[in-house]
């Protein structure tokens, strides 16, 4: 772990590929990779598909993150055409030019945070930079760190599993 301007405070990334280093791919969408960014794009035909797999929890989704309120981070590139977002069971709750944040508190009837990628599949496409999850005391860590410019933008937890301190 590193520190952040000796902050002290350890801050994880709960997410094991932040870089996204792996192959995002899910469900109804194609990959290719080009100078070790992966592209993520839709099958023909489909109209939305799914990347950037959530954390591996034990039990029900839902009754985890009501006990364990989550935000997931994504900074990416995309098409204008594409749209992101949780694909169950998230909502907004942080944005830049970038990047968006997802609060995932269960209080869906089903929770599967895994990225939603929708658009038209000929122009629809996205290239996730840097993924994560955090605690929502961690989450306000990183708010407080980067509004006070000891993080700078954009910013990650950790270089591998966890981060930053």
């Amino acid at each position: 772990m590193s520190g952040v301007n000796g902050s002290g405070m350890t801050i994880c990334n709960q997410i094991k590929d932040p870089h996204v280093n792996r192959d995002p791919k899910a469900y109804r969408t194609v990959t290719t990779q080009t100078n070790g960014v992966w592209r993520v794009t839709l099958i023909e035909s489909t109209t939305w598909g799914t990347f950037c797999p959530p954390i591996k929890i034990s039990g029900n989704p839902r009754e985890y993150y009501a006990a364990n309120p989550s935000i997931y981070y994504l900074r990416y590139r995309k098409a204008a055409s594409a749209s992101v977002k949780v694909y169950r069971g998230g909502a907004q709750c942080a944005a830049g030019a970038d990047w968006l944040a997802w609060l995932v508190d269960g209080s869906a009837t089903e929770v599967n945070p895994i990225l939603e990628l929708d658009g038209p599949p000929d122009t629809t496409w996205i290239e996730p930079l840097e993924h994560g999850c955090f605690t929502m005391f961690d989450w306000e860590k990183l708010q407080a760190h980067v509004a006070s410019g000891i993080l700078p933008t954009p910013w990650i937890a950790g270089e591998s599993y966890p981060a930053i301190r």
